[in-house]
């Protein structure tokens, strides 16, 4: 129900996540900004469109609103939000469209705001890894996957973003995990070889029965003070949750669950995030879409919540 007085979508204002202002560049205050990377590789054989992605989860988060009840923070405002739209990727080129992400990513990078990136499949990752570790040496990171994406493949396509990532020095393998694991793979010996390149692994099983806190406090506590990059791939979820993925698996982790564990990660130092994975086409409902913009709502609300602590403790 809108609220008395609430102006209604502007249809000729650029598409925005949550009705944030677009800016062509970052302002000085603003401490989150959100951009899209319409790539997808169309590796997968039958599951193709996710560069339709940052649209679609875009419109969802309109459903949104700013206002986290918890903390009665208004995201938008209190970090500054803007969307600065998308990188100027070009289809069918995947070398082209990673230099271009890279570059997008580079400029965000280099400013006072933390990089909400919105895919694209799995090959963004690796240029956003790039641009992020060139300013962040020690970069961890947290990777939330049915799978490793770190497979043993030649060139740059998503599946190998994190053998590449290791394999260039990017960023510490023994200081970044591979969470929520599952299902079928193509090739024997994939988690083993994640596991040589250093990376720590938590399959979903051990994940459910250690439990999220438990897990979560372990990460926490190994990445103290640590500069972290959160990888999110949709397909974490359950497919009975979030249907529009590149490769669903089932046995993923609920909507509630998904929503714990984003708020278990608000206490690490995360200086970066990319979501990728949605496929509007096998999208029912945009389900995936919402969920994932549900999941960037929570973040902001991390970031938020920890700026306002810093404004606090400095002095008068």
């Amino acid at each position: 129900m809108s609220m008395a007085g609430e102006a209604l979508i502007d249809a000729a204002a650029p598409l925005t996540f949550m009705g944030a202002p677009f800016a062509a560049r970052v302002p000085p205050r603003s401490r989150a900004v959100i951009g899209g990377l319409p790539f997808d590789a169309g590796q997968h054989a039958s599951r193709l469109g996710s560069r339709l992605g940052p649209r679609s989860v875009r419109e969802q988060s309109i459903q949104l609103r700013t206002v986290d009840p918890d903390t009665d923070c208004d995201v938008v405002a209190a970090l500054g939000l803007v969307d600065v739209g998308d990188a100027r990727v070009q289809h069918g080129d995947l070398d082209a469209s990673q230099r271009a992400i890279a570059e997008f990513a580079g400029t965000l990078v280099n400013t006072n705001a933390v990089p909400m990136m919105i895919g694209g499949d799995g090959s963004v990752t690796l240029p956003l890894l790039r641009a992020v570790s060139r300013r962040y040496p020690e970069l961890a990171v947290v990777h939330l996957d049915a799978h490793t994406d770190a497979y043993p493949l030649v060139g740059n396509v998503g599946p190998a973003a994190f053998h590449r990532a290791a394999e260039a020095r990017l960023i510490d393998p023994k200081a970044s995990f591979h969470i929520g694991l599952r299902g079928p793979v193509s090739s024997r010996g994939l988690y083993a070889h994640a596991r040589q390149l250093g990376y720590q692994l938590v399959t979903i099983a051990q994940l459910l029965d250690r439990g999220i806190a438990a897990v979560f406090d372990e990460v926490r506590l190994q990445l103290a003070g640590r500069p972290v990059y959160v990888c999110w791939d949709m397909d974490f979820f359950d497919p009975s949750v979030a249907p529009g993925v590149i490769t669903p698996s089932w046995e993923g982790v609920t909507a509630r669950e998904g929503l714990q564990v984003a708020r278990s990660l608000r206490r690490m130092n995360i200086v970066a995030i990319d979501i990728n994975c949605v496929s509007p086409p096998h999208d029912a409902a945009g389900l995936a879409a919402f969920l994932c913009a549900r999941i960037i709502f929570e973040f902001l609300v991390g970031l938020a919540t920890a700026h306002q602590a810093s404004e606090r403790l400095q002095p008068p």
